[in-house]
């Protein structure tokens, strides 16, 4: 659902909380007679001051939603960057925050086409998720994983659907240029063509909840 009508929805829900108190406050004064109806006009006006304030009051928090990915990070100086892997072809942009990576459909393991990369003394979870994608359906494998030596399978594709759409939170160390590397395993297509996979990498520090959205793009041919 896009944002427009997901802002929509609700405020037709608040409006519909508004109008049923009002009903209700409504028909209690009435009941009352004449001094009880001033009264619950009184009543009426302060709880529609309220409420109209909730429904006009934004809502502020942490991107959850898969439809929506917009890299965001606390400092002028990102505490966590995305750097170019050995392998792949991949291009950084906005300050470390975002990668466009090239990658090739040809079943061949890419250990290494990105790296995450500490900036600080914290301990990072981090964790992959697709938010959209296209022209999947000619894939019939394919893995995205983070690697240290040791595998955490983050995105699978099998037979034209992907099946796991977000990892496990994976630990990267603390320690300034600590680095754990972004692999594709097993990417097979049966056609040609292109298709895209456009991910969200979470990293969320290990002694607070708020986290940091990076984005990556990965163009597959």
């Amino acid at each position: 659902m896009s944002p427009v009508l997901k802002f929509v929805a609700f405020l037709s829900i608040k409006a519909s909380l508004v109008l049923d108190v009002l009903s209700v406050l409504h028909r209690w004064a009435s009941d009352r007679g004449v001094c009880a109806v001033k009264t619950g006009y009184s009543i009426v006006m302060v709880l529609t001051i309220i409420l109209l304030a909730l429904v006009l009051t934004p809502v502020h928090g942490d991107i959850q939603s898969i439809d929506s990915c917009t890299a965001s990070f606390s400092s002028i100086s990102p505490m966590v960057i995305l750097q170019s892997g050995a392998t792949g072809n991949a291009s950084i942009l906005t300050n470390g925050t975002s990668a466009f990576v090239l990658v090739s459909a040809a079943g061949e393991q890419s250990a290494d086409v990105l790296n995450v990369v500490n900036q600080v003394t914290a301990v990072w979870n981090v964790s992959l998720q697709v938010y959209n994608s296209s022209n999947i359906a000619r894939l019939s494998s394919g893995m995205v994983s983070f690697d240290d030596g040791t595998l955490s399978n983050q995105i699978v594709i099998i037979n034209g659907y992907i099946t796991q759409s977000q990892g496990q939170p994976y630990t990267l160390p603390a320690g300034a240029g600590s680095t754990i590397y972004i692999s594709i395993d097993n990417l097979i297509a049966n056609t040609t063509g292109t298709s895209y996979l456009y991910v969200c990498l979470q990293t969320v520090p290990t002694y607070s909840s708020p986290f940091n959205v990076l984005q990556i793009t990965f163009q597959v041919t």
